[in-house]
Order: structure tokens, then C-alpha cells, then sequence
């Protein structure tokens, strides 16, 4: 795993994966994550930042949405996240006719 430690970086597209970012300062960055490994990632966001998934972790998200709009399989969606200590409010089943807006 390669370590960063309090470094800056800047106007440029940062690849998370297989890495440790200890306290460092990402400033009109893309921040990416391809699902490929771990990460560690402590620090401070400025301007605008964006993260970006790609390869498994883009087709990873791509699933957990595709059960969560369907209302039946969303409380495992739900149970998944709430599992990894991210707090989901559950919302009432969508109708299977019901289309959420597309992410941009």
C-alpha cells in the first residue's frame, strides 16, 4: 500500500486505490476509486472535488442502485449500509412504475 502523509495535491485526478492518505489536501481534485483494493483516506477537501468510481466499484454501485429502486430487494440495500455504519433512512417500497432521477 503506497502512503501518502500530509502532501497537497491539486488540479489533477488522484487514484485512490491500494493507497494511505494520511491528513492530506485534495484542492480541485477527481478523486478515484475502481473498487480494486483498500483505502485510507484522512484530510481535507477544498474548491470543487469530485469523486469518480470506475471498473468495480462504478459496477458495484451500479447493482446496490438497481436493487434499491426495486422496492422488494431495498431493505437489503438498506441492511447492507446501515451494517457499515452509514445511517439510511428506509423509504416506503416504490411502485414498480415509480423511476427515480438519473444521476449526473
Amino acid at each position: 500500500m503506497t502512503s501518502y502523509r500530509f502532501e497537497d495535491f491539486a488540479d489533477r485526478a488522484v487514484l485512490l486505490d491500494d493507497s494511505r492518505f494520511h491528513k492530506c489536501n485534495f484542492h480541485h481534485c477527481t478523486l478515484i476509486y475502481a473498487g480494486k483494493s483498500r483505502v485510507v483516506l484522512s484530510g481535507r477537501l477544498g474548491g470543487e472535488v469530485n469523486l469518480r468510481f470506475e471498473q468495480c466499484a462504478e459496477n458495484t454501485l451500479a447493482f446496490l442502485g438497481s436493487l434499491y429502486r426495486d422496492g422488494e430487494f431495498r431493505p437489503l440495500v438498506v441492511r447492507l449500509l446501515s451494517s457499515a455504519g452509514i445511517p439510511v433512512r428506509p423509504d416506503p417500497p416504490m411502485s414498480r412504475d415509480a423511476r427515480l432521477p438519473e444521476l449526473r
